[in-house]
């Protein structure tokens, strides 16, 4: 069975209890060299870090928007995300793409939240054609 990079994060996050961290931390790594996923790796650096930040009630998520979001616009959205999440913090990278033609999308952990105008007209083509 192959072992996802996720599920060697999750191994990862739960050996660690701040007792002999290092000896944990090599025999983890000789487990994966054993699979013979070494190119996973960073792929699996990147879900702990998620993991860990989630457990210490940290995430980030990324915004991208039609145009120049407000301050408040922005601290509106760091609250839904909040509230969605349960996090205690949250933080987002917010960039600009005009191919959403109008509204914004947010992406947090496994969560899309598109509010584009490019995805209301493709939901109303959708629904004129069936």
């Amino acid at each position: 069975m192959k072992i996802t990079p996720r599920q060697y994060a999750v191994a990862l996050l739960e050996s660690l209890d701040g007792k002999k961290t290092s000896e944990k931390i090599q025999n983890f790594l000789l487990v994966v060299k054993r699979n013979k996923d070494q190119r996973q790796l960073n792929k699996i650096l990147a879900e702990f870090e998620i993991l860990w930040s989630r457990q210490e009630g940290k995430i980030s998520g990324k915004v991208s928007s039609f145009s120049k979001l407000s301050e408040s616009s922005k601290k509106h959205l760091v609250e839904l995300v909040k509230k969605m999440s349960g996090a205690k913090d949250v933080e987002l990278e917010v960039k600009e793409d005009a191919s959403l033609m109008g509204g914004f999308v947010v992406r947090f952990e496994d969560t899309l939240i598109d509010g584009s105008t490019r995805k209301r007209l493709s939901d109303l083509e959708q629904h004129l054609l069936y």
